[in-house]
Parts: structure tokens; C-alpha cells; sequence
């Protein structure tokens, strides 16, 4: 029961990191190649999203 609690875990986790992966290709950053955290990333992802909300907002007011 351990081994797959063990592997459940382990694939769970993968698919965490490979989501985050995905994400930080989206975030731009410079260098664009910079290590960040997980923490890092979705603070970034999250100030990205609030500035392409602001473009569209700015763009519907004009």
C-alpha cells in the first residue's frame, strides 16, 4: 500500500512541476531563461494577468 501511495505522490508531484513549467513559459520575464521559484512564478503570472486585464480594459474604453 505504500509503494502506491508512494507512486500516486510521485506522479502527482510531477504534474504539479509540469504545470508550473508550463506556466513559466508564459510569464515573461528577462533574462527570459532566469530560474524562479514556484512562488515566483505565479506572483508573476498573477501581476501578467492583472496588466493584459488593464490592456483590455483600456482597449474597450477606446
Amino acid at each position: 500500500r505504500r509503494v502506491f501511495t508512494n507512486s500516486r505522490e510521485r506522479w502527482r508531484q510531477q504534474n504539479v512541476n509540469g504545470a508550473f513549467v508550463e506556466l513559466r513559459k508564459l510569464v515573461p520575464t528577462h533574462p527570459p531563461d532566469k530560474k524562479l521559484s514556484k512562488n515566483e512564478i505565479l506572483r508573476l503570472a498573477m501581476r501578467y494577468i492583472r496588466l493584459l486585464n488593464g490592456v483590455l480594459r483600456f482597449q474597450k474604453l477606446q
